[in-house]
């Protein structure tokens, strides 16, 4: 899906650095795409603590939590063990937002269906992805940083000359801005899904990006992350 491309110098450095970065961009885009899904929201309920014996324990220590099979709904299933705690879990689940709240009888589990996002959820899903963003773009620049290392020891080691060094290096730069400018239009592209092209912008450089996710590459990306 994605390609990097190798117009300075195909160096091994350079191509090793091109494969890395590319898996990383592909990596990024998995991660935006369980953005707002109902993995998300099952999320909530993996760190939340329920009292038990006067001790502080993790709701999943007591129920498993589960997407629905009915994949045309958005929710999940909570499988409880204890039934003396289901009272609990639900003051817990209505404390996190969550209304449509319906007990299976023959199973006893809870059925848990989502509303349309609010708002605020729209907001935090989009705080979610630079997040995220912050994260892919510093793996991205630890490639880079690696792989100039590597040229270095290379040089010093006469595995490479220096003039090819130079080249592999200005490769590198390329890689590296290239790569950066991808994994941000990707996270405006996914913010853009959440919000709409209105949202609020800070700067030049984000209204640039802005422009660039109506590229249709970064369009088709947007349809594999929607589902």
């Amino acid at each position: 899906m994605i390609e990097l491309q190798l117009l300075k110098s195909d160096d091994s450095y350079s191509a090793a650095a091109k494969q890395r970065m590319e898996v990383n961009i592909e990596n990024f885009i998995e991660t935006l795409t369980d953005v707002g899904t109902s993995s998300t929201y099952m999320t909530l309920l993996f760190g939340a603590n329920v009292t038990v014996d006067g001790r502080s324990r993790k709701v999943t220590d007591f129920a498993d939590i589960e997407p629905l099979e009915d994949k045309a709904k958005r929710g999940f299933i909570v499988a409880i063990h204890r039934s003396e705690l289901e009272s609990l879990i639900v003051d817990i689940l209505r404390k996190n937002g969550f209304s449509k709240i319906k007990r299976i009888e023959e199973t006893g589990f809870l059925q848990v269906e989502i509303d349309r996002p609010s708002t605020a959820q729209l907001d935090a899903w989009a705080t979610e992805c630079d997040r995220h963003l912050s994260a892919a773009l510093s793996r991205s620049g630890k490639i880079k940083a690696d792989s100039l290392g590597q040229i270095a020891k290379g040089v010093k080691n006469e595995f490479i000359e220096p003039v090819a060094a130079h080249r592999a290096r200005l490769q590198l730069d390329d890689l590296s801005s290239s790569s950066e400018n991808f994994i941000k239009v990707i996270g405006m592209t996914r913010k853009v899904h959440f919000l709409g092209y209105g949202l609020p912008l800070d700067n030049e450089e984000a209204h640039k990006i802005l422009s660039q996710t109506r590229q249709p590459k970064f369009k088709e990306i947007a349809k594999i992350m929607a589902g």
